[in-house]
């Protein structure tokens, strides 16, 4: 053996090398080398795991079947493979590799060649970067190709001031270097590679007169056996723990609905305990949806009492949409009789939105599975909107946030149990309580709880509540931080004019555009639109065009003054929106009504007289979630990363960045409603302008007083 091999490295260790050193060896090497040393393995009887590598020439020469020669020259040919501690073997075994493994292996990986340095001078920018980006150090990072995925996603091109071609070879050098340690990337368990129990087990399972069909259920159970083999983990030695793990190491591996998996799983079993009279008479427990996946509950809203869902009808009609059009008196009225305490002042009675209703329909769902979960009983709304109930529900959404951060690679710490998705979830539960006229006791409660998981809450002063002065999440934040950028930010700059050359280009071609060169054509829109009036995604959705109050009125012949005007009934805010569009604007809406957008109404079959700017089918408009979709994904390939609001966000620091005192004028261009929403927006905004300005006033008298600098400042 090589001398500096472990003398205690075990047959599964030396599979483990084999496949991490794959890409330096012929497929008929690595192929021999994987049968050998399972048919050793199968010669003892027992798991890879439990055989010393040491004598493994010797143990091949020993077999019965006299072993071609092609197997021997493989296994002495992974041999001389380059060690590496028995530690990091098994982590990727186990499937429990990090970005800091990789690291370790590429030094040592066979395959790369010349390709090394750039790799791992590569994947060291990627760590160095997720460090101040995220607080990621490489033992934190999953060592899993789709983890990875998921982290390079939040990255552009410009972020590593890259061309679109050097960001795609710097993503592959990165998916490559962690790709040899992402041992279920690489390799399948095959029937042919089994030894020991789990070997002798599938033989019983597949022989001739066990009923057939039986197949099937050996096949659902397939990952199980790939898990346990992997792990050592005997049929007998199988319990609910294993299934436990096997679920966490199938998320961890993002495989595509990892609870049916495991469940499946425990459905086999069962089934083959029927089927196969020497199968392991363990009894695991089942799985449930509410227990094992991220999305999705034990009961849905159709499952819900009669009686409840009967409520929940009767609050969306006297508070939601529908409710716009009826006199405040008799919404009033109407709400009185079910209201003995806390009645909401005249302007909490504004409606909720279809959207919002909703949002508040899964929070009530989520109110019951809490229920169910408690053993409490619940027939009607009222009944559901407790504190305890609430609490519940908003730790299981805690837990799920949980899972989703630890297979995305940013485990989320233990003590932080504060997020403003959980604050808003708690803020529903209080808005449903303070309509239906709920006790002081239960309102104040469910505040409490709401204080608690928000992380903008800082305490009382003066018996009133005092919150942080910001709105803007982290993670937008963090997005325009990067305009920060001056590579960045031109590229922001130039998007306009960039989109609005290709649609002329499409355009002078003559050609029916097609559906990928719509879809630009769309986001060249969006941007003459939101750089003239930055709306909010759903007034942008709802434009019109046509009609006696379109909300985009052009010019005869495209000379003039365009304006884009929405009434305040369709604002949020209920205030006017009333802008100029500049003679770009014109330009691209006028290129998009010509060209464009009759080739669109064509694909989805809408109505000749459909009045909206962007249009579906029928007399419908397109989806505002799809505007967006389009506009980050579009905005990808640009080179940043920006969605609808974030638009909005970075036009305010655009006025900041140039004058912080001119909060005033980032309100009229936003449409808000209170000076005092633009600056709960932007205050962090504009005291970083503020401190910026003030730097440079400070260098500015130094140099009049002393000319140059002085040393020390």
């Amino acid at each position: 053996m090589n001398a500096l091999t472990p003398i205690n490295q075990t047959l599964a260790d030396l599979d483990t090398l084999v496949v991490v050193h794959a890409d330096g060896l012929p497929n008929s090497t690595k192929f021999a080398a994987r049968k050998a040393i399972a048919r050793i393995a199968q010669a003892a009887g027992n798991g890879p795991e439990a055989i010393l590598a040491a004598d493994v020439l010797d143990r091949h020469a020993s077999l019965d079947d006299h072993p071609g020669r092609d197997e021997q020259a493989a296994l002495h040919r992974i041999l001389s493979l380059p060690p590496l501690p028995l530690p990091l073997l098994q982590r990727i075994r186990h499937g429990e590799a990090t970005l800091a493994d990789a690291l370790a292996v590429v030094e040592t990986a066979e395959g790369l060649g010349e390709e090394r340095q750039r790799i791992l001078a590569t994947l060291t920018t990627f760590a160095a970067r997720l460090l101040t980006t995220r607080g990621l150090t490489p033992p934190c990072v999953p060592g899993t190709v789709k983890s990875i995925d998921r982290l390079l996603a939040d990255f552009t091109h410009l972020d590593y001031h890259l061309t679109p071609k050097g960001w795609s070879n710097f993503r592959a050098r990165v998916r490559r270097a962690v790709r040899l340690v992402d041992y279920g990337a690489r390799t399948r368990l095959s029937v042919s590679l089994l030894s020991g129990p789990w070997a002798d087990l599938v033989e019983l399972a597949r022989a001739p007169e066990i009923p057939q069909g039986v197949s099937l259920y050996l096949a659902k159970i397939w990952p199980l056996i790939d898990y346990s083999y992997r792990h050592g983990i005997g049929p007998t030695a199988v319990d609910d723990g294993t299934i436990t793990d096997l679920h966490a190491d199938l998320q961890a591996r993002s495989r595509v609905d990892s609870f049916a998996i495991a469940r499946d799983a425990v459905y086999g079993w069962e089934h083959l305990q029927a089927a196969v009279p020497a199968w392991p008479q363990t009894t695991l427990g089942r799985l449930y949806r509410d227990h094992g996946r991220r999305q999705g509950f034990a009961l849905k809203f159709n499952d819900l009492p009669d009686a409840l869902k009967a409520d929940w009808e009767d609050f969306c009609r006297r508070f939601g949409k529908a409710a716009a059009g009826r006199p405040l008196a008799a919404i009033v009225e109407g709400a009185a009789r079910h209201r003995t305490l806390n009645t909401p002042r005249k302007d909490e009675l504004a409606v909720f939105a279809d959207t919002t209703l909703r949002t508040m329909r899964t929070a009530v769902v989520e109110l019951a599975n809490a229920a169910d979960r408690l053993h409490r009983p619940f027939t009607n709304l009222v009944g559901l909107i407790d504190p305890d109930i609430a609490a519940d529900a908003l730790f299981e959404q805690r837990q799920r946030q949980r899972q989703m951060a630890a297979s995305a690679g940013s485990p989320i710490e233990d003590d932080d149990d504060q997020h403003t998705s959980l604050a808003a979830r708690a803020q529903h539960f209080a808005s449903i309580a303070r309509y239906l006229g709920c006790g002081t006791d239960t309102l104040d409660a469910l505040s409490e709880l709401r204080d608690s998981v928000d992380p903008q809450y800082l305490g009382t002063k003066g018996g009133k509540r005092q919150y942080r002065k910001e709105a803007i999440s982290s993670r937008h934040k963090e997005r325009i931080r990067r305009f920060c950028d001056p590579v960045i930010m031109k590229a922001w700059l130039d998007a306009p004019f960039t989109l609005f050359d290709v649609m002329r280009a499409v355009a002078r071609s003559g050609h029916k555009p097609t559906l990928e060169q719509i879809g630009d054509a769309i986001i060249a829109v969006l941007y003459a639109a939101t750089l003239c009036c930055p709306a909010r995604r759903r007034n942008l959705a709802t434009l019109t065009i046509y009609g006696t109050h379109a909300n985009v009125r052009l010019p005869p012949g495209g000379k003039g003054v365009g304006q884009l005007f929405i009434h305040w009934s369709q604002v949020k805010n209920q205030t006017n929106i009333h802008a100029i569009l500049d003679p770009h604007a014109i330009t691209v809406i006028n290129l998009w009504m010509t060209f464009f957008r009759p080739a669109l109404m064509d694909y989805v079959g809408a109505d000749a007289d459909n009045p909206y700017l962007f249009p579906a089918r029928g007399s419908g408009h397109r989806a505002p979630e799809m505007l967006n979709r389009g506009f980050v994904d579009r905005n990808r390939k640009l080179g940043y990363l920006l969605n609808l609001q974030c638009q909005r966000h970075l036009c305010a620091k655009v006025v900041l960045d140039q004058d912080p005192t001119a909060m005033e004028l980032v309100r009229q261009i936003l449409g808000h409603k209170s000076i005092q929403t633009t600056k709960t927006y932007y205050a962090e905004v504009d005291a970083l302008v503020v401190h910026e300005r003030w730097q440079d006033l400070l260098e500015h008298r130094r140099r009049s007083i002393y000319g140059e600098v002085p040393n020390g400042f």
